[in-house]
């Protein structure tokens, strides 16, 4: 079964990106910071992680930099998430960019491109 990693330290979106990714199918990993997320994402191997950009002890930026860098072995696709188009640099090597709040078939779009289908067929 194709797997996600969410991540987000605002547990309301946090929920909500569960349960739409769990009833198109997918497995679904959860997060709050960014330091957990790499920490799943290196135990369980995600083929797409959806980081918010802005979190407390590592941010999403970092966390995408660190899986793109020093971990490219996992080959994982990241999609980064803001309401902050500021918060994004050109160095965060993300492979693509979600706006908050997210339209749900923009949501449902990237995810397909970048996971795959849910069950892997």
């Amino acid at each position: 079964m194709t797997t996600v990693l969410v991540v987000d330290d605002e547990e309301p979106i946090r929920e909500f990106l569960i349960d739409v990714l769990h009833s198109e199918g997918y497995r679904v990993l959860a997060a709050s910071d960014g330091k957990q997320a790499l920490a799943l994402a290196l135990r369980e191997q995600p083929v797409l992680v959806l980081a918010d950009v802005m979190m407390p002890v590592m941010t999403g930026t970092e966390l995408c930099r660190c899986l793109k860098r020093e971990h490219a072995d996992l080959a994982v696709r990241v999609v980064l998430m803001s309401a902050a188009l500021s918060a994004l640099t050109d160095d965060t090597e993300a492979d693509a960019f979600l706006p908050k709040p997210f339209d749900l078939d923009h949501l449902l779009a990237l995810i397909a491109e970048y996971a795959g289908p849910p069950r892997g067929g």
